[in-house]
């Protein structure tokens, strides 16, 4: 799934994000949009704002941002053993990743519902 970053944590670039407190979170963090690849299924929607520090390794179950050919994408970590095997959310078939290639891990994520 592809996500559009949006900025660092203090930045706000989102008016539906007034009610957040931003200032919980350490300055390692930043935001992401999840994109219209998000679907349904799984545990992100599109349009659902992600924060994600930097500063964290992926653990077991975690959201982790990868960078994947220039494109920020989202994958679900799982651990195999000492490694750690990452599967795309929205699904596909899950692979080894370059611990240089993760940007960080998913902490909070917003989701704005139709009232």
């Amino acid at each position: 799934m592809h996500a559009q970053y949006l900025g660092p944590i203090d930045c706000r670039p989102d008016p539906s994000l007034t009610f957040l407190d931003l200032s919980r979170y350490p300055p390692s963090c930043y935001l992401m949009r999840a994109g219209e690849d998000a679907g349904v299924g799984g545990p992100l929607f599109e349009g659902d704002v992600l924060v994600v520090d930097e500063a964290r390794h992926p653990s077991h179950g975690d959201l982790a941002v990868i960078m994947i050919d220039g494109i920020r994408e989202v994958f679900q970590t799982f651990r195999v053993g000492p490694q750690f095997r990452f599967q795309p959310v929205g699904g596909g078939e899950s692979r080894r990743i370059k611990p240089e290639l993760v940007l960080g891990v998913v902490v909070s994520l917003v989701r704005r519902c139709a009232v």
